[in-house]
């Protein structure tokens, strides 16, 4: 079930990576779900190095409530299928 105080949408997805913008009680912030070969779960925006600090939101280790927000996030199941194109 996900948290009262946690809404997401998807965004786009990046090779089998999944970009989610989300509001904790309100405040924005943005998460990624990887779902690669050696990495697997929500992860912070600092997890592609081509995303800064501001792209987090309030998804940061410096907020207070970064800690909410990851395990709200552990408990919001994202089911992956992969799409292959053949040409």
């Amino acid at each position: 079930m996900i948290h009262k105080d946690l809404k997401l949408e998807y965004l786009y997805g990046l090779d089998t990576d999944l970009i989610f913008e989300g509001h904790w009680k309100g405040q924005w912030f943005q998460a990624i779900f990887v779902s690669g070969e050696y990495e697997y779960g929500w992860h912070d925006m600092t997890f592609l190095r081509q995303f800064s600090k501001e792209d987090q939101g309030v998804f940061n280790v410096e907020n207070d409530e970064y800690e909410d927000i990851d395990e709200a996030l552990r408990d919001v199941d994202v089911i992956t299928e992969l799409i292959v194109n053949i040409k």
